[in-house]
């Protein structure tokens, strides 16, 4: 009969070494749907005061552009003098406006609409750390976290690839090891088949225990880096970014940080998720509008380089003459190529 080398305590403890792990991984690589979700209502939120600012400045009499007789006099008489306070007006209060009246409102009321839908369509929205409205670092924030999910997700993969499809079979193969009594009333079979998979989660547990990646993608090198003593068992692990872990927040602080330092791939995300909304050449890539016009007037020379740069990297190699000294990532997708 096979002796009872092991019990619940043991088994429980190495199950949820693999179990923290397995929910770590999951967690990090669904992060990035959600994050990228996240962006897109950011995005939508963002919107909407700008969208508002342009209608404020659109003047009422825009109503009659198609010259339908919309007494526009009237309206701004009544304090409606632009586009917005009608789009923002409820149909019944238009109509009670002497000299508006029923069919009138309605025809102003569809004519705002018209316009306003115009403007949401062309809403440009701009990163700034001139402008860090509570909509934007929403915004900042939401890419923040997005970034930091990709720059986490091959070491979420690894770890999950790590973790044996058996793994759950393996732990309900070791419950009747938990209790003395039901160890006792299992076969032989039953017995020899619990300690092999106890065998075969103690080196899952193991494997994933040198692998590093669980303090890795918690976050523990960032800490080190931030005087915060690291446990003694930690691995080495390479220098990660200031966003390294996965877990908890960013604050909007340190989201407006990040993009101090690396403008460009925040723009990058925008760009890929909202083309129609984002321009980071034009914007300046979020520096304020003195340095981006200045960078945006420094001279270039390719003449003999052989490839073509895309605007991304030109701006790159003009920011770089401009400021005189920077640094240079792997991953830019300019350094290699200049």
């Amino acid at each position: 009969m096979a002796s009872r080398a092991f019990g619940k305590s043991e088994i429980n403890a190495v199950t949820s070494r693999i179990k923290v792990a397995q929910e770590l991984a999951a967690g990090g690589i669904n992060k990035v749907t959600t994050t990228r979700s996240d962006i897109e209502s950011a995005i939508n939120e963002a919107i909407k005061p700008e969208w508002a600012r342009v209608l404020h400045g659109i003047p009422v009499d825009e109503l009659n552009a198609n010259k339908e007789g919309i007494r526009t006099n009237v309206l701004k008489e009544a304090g409606y003098t632009d586009i917005y306070s009608i789009y923002a007006a409820s149909q019944q209060n238009l109509a009670s406006v002497n000299g508006i009246g029923e069919v009138m409102s309605l025809r102003a009321k569809e004519n705002a609409h018209k316009i306003a839908a115009d403007v949401a369509k062309n809403v440009k929205l701009r990163l700034s750390l001139d402008h860090k409205s509570e909509e934007y670092s929403r915004l900042v924030t939401a890419v923040a976290e997005h970034m930091r999910a990709k720059e986490n997700l091959p070491k979420c993969q690894a770890l999950l690839a790590l973790i044996p499809p058996s793994v759950d079979q393996d732990i309900e193969n070791t419950k009747c090891a938990k209790s003395g009594i039901k160890w006792f009333f299992s076969g032989d079979n039953r017995k020899n088949e619990a300690q092999a998979a106890y065998g075969r989660l103690l080196a899952t547990a193991s494997t994933i225990d040198q692998s590093g990646l669980v303090s890795q993608i918690q976050g523990y090198p960032a800490a080190a880096q931030a005087g915060v003593q690291m446990p003694a068992t930690t691995p080495a692990a390479p220098a990660p970014s200031a966003l390294c872990s996965i877990i908890g927040p960013i604050s909007i602080a340190a989201a407006w940080n990040d993009f101090a330092n690396r403008p460009i791939e925040y723009y990058q995300v925008l760009e890929e998720i909202a083309p129609e909304r984002f321009n980071g050449e034009e914007d300046g890539y979020g520096l304020s509008d003195e340095i981006r016009d200045d960078v945006a007037n420094t001279p270039v020379d390719l003449t003999g380089l052989a490839c073509t740069l895309r605007d991304y990297q030109i701006w790159g190699v003009k920011y770089i003459l401009h400021q005189k000294r920077v640094l240079l990532g792997d991953e830019m997708g300019l350094g290699k190529t200049i």
